[in-house]
């Protein structure tokens, strides 16, 4: 029968065993840590690989919905083409309205000469007018009238007897003169400081140009 009592040899091996078998298990665990951490790694890695991939995707743009089309029926496709109707030609290519004229000879009148003494408003001539008295003395003129104008007046006889007449009558006489030329009738304006042979020289016009009437 065997002895149960151990030696020192004996007890150095058993712990040696037990050693051994900790430290496979110790081996075993570290490695069986390292390859699960391994495996967390490349599927982390394999998770962000995926998350842009589906962010891109996201971010494709869709096509948009086509919008429902209008179908509208109009009057040539309910009822058939129209029925064609007279040719209507554009108003450029309608004859003119207007009708030609016509080339009527116009009656020529006759070639009835007018007479000079007639075309004007006086007769053509030399008309003297009456004599018209004054304190200072007569005053006398005669018309001109040519092409029925008056185209001139002229003194058949003023006062002059004295030298203040003279003087008065050779700054009236023309002005006078000019403005009855220029108005073609007597009613000329009176003259300051010679009113007494402008009173007079329109009376004496004025009997000449009614003996010019036509």
């Amino acid at each position: 029968m065997a002895s149960s009592v151990s030696t020192p040899q004996r007890d150095l091996a058993y712990y040696a065993r037990k050693y051994v078998v900790a430290a496979l298990v110790l081996a075993s665990f570290l490695g069986y840590a390292l390859h699960d951490r391994q495996a967390y790694a490349s599927g982390a890695e394999a998770a962000a690989v995926i998350r842009p991939t589906a962010a891109a995707a996201a971010t494709v743009s869709l096509p948009p919905t086509p919008a429902p089309t209008r179908i509208v029926v109009t009057q040539a496709a309910a009822f058939g083409p129209p029925t064609p109707g007279p040719t209507t030609q554009p108003p450029s290519a309608l004859p003119s309205a207007t009708p030609r004229p016509i080339n009527t000879p116009v009656p020529r009148p006759s070639a009835t000469a007018t007479p000079p003494a007639l075309v004007g408003s006086y007769k053509d001539g030399t008309y003297p007018g009456p004599i018209a008295k004054t304190v200072f003395g007569p005053v006398q003129v005669q018309a001109v009238i040519q092409g029925g104008r008056i185209i001139d007046v002229q003194f058949l006889d003023y006062p002059r007897a004295r030298r203040t007449s003279v003087s008065i009558n050779s700054v009236a006489n023309p002005r006078l003169q000019q403005e009855a030329i220029q108005i073609q009738s007597a009613q000329v304006h009176l003259i300051s400081g010679a009113t007494i042979t402008a009173r007079a020289f329109i009376e004496s016009l004025r009997g000449a140009l009614n003996s010019a009437r036509p």
